[in-house]
């Protein structure tokens, strides 16, 4: 998804005051929203206009002053536009800001093409009715689809489920009618998840990575290694081997509660993040002693000795631990935290 080319709004009104009005509106939203550098705001005073700019640019949203229905002589202006946008592949939202209203012909129109809202210019102003209002609202709800729309791309699921419901705040029939957004987001959830620990894994343990390259507060991440889990395996058997991990995933939750983020991004290998760098230094410190406490929850009583260690020609599972942190950067990428963290660097 091309974020920069596609991220215009075109707006179709005859009338330059209107014009003026909606637009105003609409760049209060990119202000307010951080998108005033990242959405262009373009004018056509007539279909022709338009087609002509909708033939050239790909655009998220068109706001036009139409009548909706054609079947009725001279109540057909603007249906060009809307049959265009139908016609095309693009994902562009409209909204009708109107002079007369037309309301009673908006079921069908709204099925047919992507219309989000329908607003009325004699309700403009009055103080009971404030369109101005909800036209900026509706604008949010598509700046937030279409953050969702990127992020999914980009397969951060986790912010593209972020925007999706905030989008969905803003105009709950996005969720009626674009049930696929939401059914994507989960697909993804379900399959960023370990299945023996539950914990996030692939794409959400890159997810959260991504926002580290992003904040400019301290983190800290653990990268914690289980040494001998394949003889582990070997010795006990996969429904041992299984039960191990999912005991060292509680007692890697119980240890950093606090943490924020637990993933499990490949066999054998726990992140751990923490948004305070004194804190990752310390549990690094202390998780390897502190693991020994779960030998006996590992390993059958006579493979232990008596003060709880486990016995000669035992595979003894043990946590390596690395620490990377913010102060090791920049990072520009993620597989550069990765790589520090898995001590190839």
């Amino acid at each position: 998804m091309n974020r920069l080319d596609d991220n215009r709004i075109l707006i179709v009104e005859d009338d330059d005051d209107w014009a003026e009005f909606i637009a105003e509106a609409i760049q209060e939203v990119l202000q307010d929203t951080g998108h005033e550098a990242d959405y262009v705001v373009m004018h056509a005073r007539d279909e022709q206009q338009a087609l002509e700019l909708l033939d050239r640019h790909a655009f998220r949203l068109v706001s036009m002053d139409i009548n909706l229905s054609d079947r009725t002589e001279g109540t057909a202006e603007g249906m060009g536009v809307l049959g265009y946008l139908e016609a095309s592949t693009s994902d562009t939202w409209s909204i009708i800001v109107s002079g007369e209203d037309k309301g009673k012909y908006l079921e069908d129109a709204f099925e047919k093409y992507n219309i989000l809202r329908f607003f009325e210019k004699a309700r403009w102003f009055h103080p009971m009715h404030p369109e101005r209002q909800e036209v900026k609202i509706t604008v949010k709800s598509v700046l937030m689809y279409t953050d969702a729309l990127i992020h999914l791309d980009d397969g951060d699921w986790e912010q593209a489920n972020r925007s999706w419901e905030r989008a969905c705040e803003f105009a709950p029939e996005l969720k009626k009618r674009f049930k696929y957004v939401g059914a994507l987001v989960e697909k993804a959830k379900s399959e960023a998840t370990d299945r023996i620990t539950g914990l996030p894994t692939g794409e959400g343990v890159e997810s959260k990575l991504r926002e580290l390259l992003r904040t400019e507060e301290p983190w800290g991440a653990l990268y914690v290694t289980v040494e001998k889990l394949e003889a582990y395996y070997r010795q006990y058997g996969h429904i041992e081997g299984d039960s191990a991990l999912q005991t060292i995933a509680r007692f890697l939750q119980n240890r950093a509660s606090q943490a924020g983020f637990i993933g499990y991004p490949e066999r054998g290998l726990f992140v751990v993040v923490m948004e305070d760098h004194s804190r990752a230094q310390a549990l690094k410190a202390e998780l390897p002693d502190r693991f020994r406490d779960t030998y006996s929850n590992l390993y059958p009583y006579q493979d232990l000795e008596k003060d709880g260690t486990v016995k000669p020609g035992t595979p003894e599972l043990s946590l390596e631990v690395r620490l990377v942190s913010d102060q090791d950067g920049p990072f520009t990428d993620i597989r550069e935290i990765s790589r520090r963290g898995s001590g190839s660097i």
